[in-house]
């Protein structure tokens, strides 16, 4: 049996929550992973769909970061998949996404997706908008 361990930040001394970054362009993936890690967050990354189910599956995640144009499996088809799985479907996501289409929007809504925020993003609206939802769950 895997033990699971707390980690916890040694300048705050608080429990760092573990975001999962899902992009298959590795530059966003780099800038969302540095303004995270900069905010004190353990950050994941995955470049697809099936990685990120893979790694939810895996890890205690906190939160999920994902856009929805994808190869493997799109970032719409991760939330179908997601709300599926017992030991998954209650890991909150945000959708981050060039696509901005109010129909995209709410389709990712109704699939479950806890909020969706337009690439390019405004890292103070992400981080805002994380704590907002880590406080809820």
């Amino acid at each position: 049996m895997e033990k699971e361990y707390t980690i916890i930040n040694a300048k705050t001394n608080k429990y760092m929550h573990k975001i999962l970054v899902v992009d298959d362009i590795p530059i966003n993936v780099l800038l969302l992973k540095r303004v995270l890690e900069k905010a004190n967050y353990e950050v994941f990354t995955a470049q697809n769909g099936k990685e990120a189910l893979d790694i939810m599956k895996r890890e205690n995640i906190s939160l999920v970061l994902l856009d929805i144009g994808m190869p493997v499996l799109d970032g719409l088809g991760v939330l179908d998949v997601k709300k599926h799985e017992i030991d998954i479907k209650n890991i909150p996501v945000i959708m981050v996404s060039a696509f901005s289409e109010r129909n995209i929007i709410e389709e990712s809504l109704q699939k479950g997706a806890n909020a969706y925020i337009k690439k390019p993003i405004d890292k103070h609206e992400l981080i805002t908008q994380m704590e907002k939802i880590l406080q809820i769950s």
